[in-house]
């Protein structure tokens, strides 16, 4: 590999550099050809490869951390040529006080390896961030997404319940259970203002022998408030 001339430090200026000199430093250049097999600490699409050692089958083997961590606001929109941006990280978590926003238009999906398995995600600090996004779909893009574990909208919880699957019938089965366990020494207290009803959908409240459910003066909470 020849070049004219190499200037920084710890390098040398000879005319004719050597594949297998070895310098201290930094080199640049215009371009850099052949087949590359030979640098390390490159960013692969898959993950980061098991061993860096060129023949060796783990090389050819990858791996990838759960969560992809956002710390600050960043806006995903990529060029109106591609077919949406994606990453193979199965967990993506927005730090406090970052936004993930998805440019208008576009498409981000998580975890576009499926490796992801039921129940698998690590346990997070902090309070979170904020995802900003109009359109928010199952991962076909063809209905709704599934929370498993229920959905707050406003301060208020709309889903407590399991989802069935396997044919078009058990496709439109929901199920929750009918009781509630009062575990915790517990007073509701109405988030708004103004006149406001508290609402349980469970058949049956159970409280706890030793523990407490204190309802406020004027306050009203409907069990079984959808009459199931």
């Amino acid at each position: 590999m020849a070049f004219t001339k190499i200037l920084g430090a710890g390098i040398a200026t000879d005319t004719d550099i050597q594949l297998d000199d070895i310098f201290a430093g930094i080199v640049t250049a215009t371009t850099f050809r052949g087949d590359a097999s030979q640098l390390t600490g490159l960013p692969g699409g898959l993950g980061t490869a098991l061993s860096t050692v060129q023949g060796n089958p783990l090389s050819q083997l990858y791996f990838n951390d759960e969560i992809l961590s956002i710390g600050s606001t960043i806006t995903v929109n990529p060029p109106a040529s591609s077919t949406g941006a994606y990453t193979q990280y199965t967990d993506i978590v927005i730090e406090q006080g970052a936004d993930l926003i998805i440019g208008d238009g576009d498409d981000f999906i998580p975890d576009i390896l499926g490796l992801s398995t039921e129940g698998s995600g690590a346990v997070l600090t902090g309070a979170g961030g904020r995802l900003r996004a109009d359109n928010i779909t199952n991962k076909a893009g063809t209905g709704a997404p599934n929370f498993p574990n229920g959905i707050t909208v406003g301060g208020g919880a709309i889903n407590d319940e399991k989802k069935h699957s396997g044919n078009a019938f058990l496709d439109v089965v929901f199920e929750i259970p009918d009781v509630i366990n009062v575990t915790e020494d517990t007073t509701l207290t109405s988030l708004f203002s103004e006149s406001s009803t508290m609402i349980c959908k469970r058949k049956e409240v159970v409280v706890d022998s030793s523990k407490s459910l204190i309802i406020p003066p004027g306050e009203t909470f409907v069990i079984n408030a959808y009459d199931l």
